[in-house]
């Protein structure tokens, strides 16, 4: 999973990480992992579409 940066840079989120913020979202308790993003500068992720989607939309359909 690709992370947009509000500085404009994109960073790679590791699977591991990815992984658990993904069954974390299932789970309706994602909202923690999803804050720490935001609180660290994360504003958008590049979706499964190819499109850059807002960190907000970020639910567990987004990673199929």
């Amino acid at each position: 999973m690709f992370l947009r940066h509000a500085s404009g840079a994109t960073h790679l989120l590791s699977k591991r990480k990815a992984y658990k913020l993904k069954h974390e979202l299932a789970a309706g308790r994602g909202g923690p992992e999803v804050t720490n993003l935001v609180m660290n500068g994360y504003v958008g992720f590049l979706g499964p579409d190819g499109q850059d989607w807002d960190l907000e939309a970020l639910e567990p359909r987004s990673f199929k």
